[in-house]
């Protein structure tokens, strides 16, 4: 993060470049970044080290010269898949363009990928840290070659086989031990998904009241770090309750001390005016507006859905590398409960999704949640019609 403000300079003046010469276009050469990492590529003998910046993704260019600074950053590329290079753990890995080697390093973080692409100009597009809060973000397509973050949370691994025909692409589950962990993170692996673990028992991590006890994950490290199918691990949840920012980063640094590989995961509610850098790698937010008012029911998509992510996805620019997800609502309770939420309907579920996936462009969600105590959930037999929305809701808005 400190190399941030260098960096926006040499990606202008590369960019600027790619811009003024498009006769050179095709020495092009672009590098996908996602989660916290750092890569360099060779451009004519002079490397250029590279870090992701905001949003979800961020390219690079090599180019022979430098023009007039462009107001937008191309992002959108067409992606021939057989040259994709997924870096899993600490690796380096090499690809050949046009006679040409390009080198990426992962150093932390959830993946990083490396491609060629063809001689063609890409298209100028909108990058989410460019967007004012009140503009709604486009929608880039989701991380290319590798399952999109987009899925349930809480199924069981009986479900597995059905979820895939709902385009599930990521779950999150409860674990126990590391070879638990490494067992189950193999089965989610063969279904082409990816997996938030939960680690039973672990709670606030023996939070002493100015110190966590993470030693545990020094096993999980070991075992799981680096493995294809993990998204990412489970830290707190709704940590705002109980800590303050400054014992979030305490947690977040000896987390990394101990598991610099496996990324954080907040079930972290919302975003405070006092969020930081350094809390953590995902950082999940609630977006529930079916409720029952009385026996009536509401949608607050106003307040509880894009005031609130809005003012998420300005607060998390604090953190460049961390990645914003949102929960979207699928359980409820009947009406005379007491309970203020309820089951959404399917038709009410896609204005949901719209909202999130399409006008305020999140690109990291999961439905909440396919089993747990309440009245109603997505994975209830009678509820086939929702979970379908699950299905069309990857179609729309994850697909190019």
């Amino acid at each position: 993060m400190k190399r941030t403000a260098t960096f926006l300079v040499i990606l202008a003046s590369l960019l600027a470049a790619l811009l003024a010469i498009g006769a050179v276009a095709s020495q092009t050469k672009i590098v996908q970044l996602i989660g916290d990492e750092t890569a360099e590529i060779q451009c004519d003998g002079k490397s250029l080290d590279i870090r992701k910046i905001s949003g979800t993704q961020v390219v690079a260019w090599c180019v022979p010269a430098t023009g007039s600074t462009p107001t937008q950053e191309p992002i959108d590329t067409p992606m021939p898949t057989d040259m994709l290079v997924p870096l899993i753990g600490d690796e380096t890995a090499e690809i050949q363009c046009d006679g040409e080697s390009l080198a990426i390093r992962r150093i932390s973080g959830i993946q990083a990928v490396a491609w060629c692409v063809p001689a063609v100009m890409p298209t100028p597009t909108q990058v989410p840290t460019a967007t004012p809060v009140s503009t709604p973000i486009s929608t880039p397509a989701p991380p290319l070659g590798l399952p999109a973050p987009y899925g349930v949370d809480y199924p069981s691994e009986s479900d597995f086989p059905y979820l895939t025909t709902l385009n599930v692409k990521l779950v999150k589950m409860s674990t126990g031990s590391p070879q638990a962990a490494l067992a189950l993170l193999d089965t989610v692996n063969g279904y082409g998904m990816r997996a938030i673990l939960r680690i039973s028992g672990a709670g606030d991590w023996g939070w002493n009241g100015s110190q966590f006890n993470l030693s545990s994950l020094a096993n999980y490290e070991q075992v799981i770090g680096g493995h294809p199918a993990l998204f990412a691990v489970y830290g707190l949840h709704e940590p705002w309750e109980r800590f303050s920012a400054a014992q979030l980063r305490t947690f977040y640094s000896q987390w990394k001390a101990v598991a610099p590989s496996l990324p954080v995961w907040h079930d972290i509610g919302s975003l405070p005016s006092d969020f930081t850098d350094g809390i953590c790698d995902v950082c999940a937010i609630s977006s529930y507006p079916h409720r029952w008012e009385g026996d009536n029911p509401v949608n607050d998509y106003d307040r509880r859905v894009r005031r609130k992510i809005q003012r998420a996805q300005a607060r998390i620019q604090a953190d460049p590398d961390a990645t914003l997800c949102v929960a979207l609502q699928a359980y409820g309770a009947s009406a005379g409960s007491g309970k203020p939420w309820r089951m959404p309907t399917a038709d009410e579920m896609r204005e949901h999704a719209s909202i999130v996936f399409g006008e305020l462009g999140v690109t990291c969600g999961t439905w909440y949640a396919y089993y747990h105590q309440y009245d109603y959930v997505l994975g209830d037999p009678q509820l086939d019609e929702q979970r379908q929305v699950v299905a069309e809701t990857y179609d729309l808005y994850f697909v190019e």
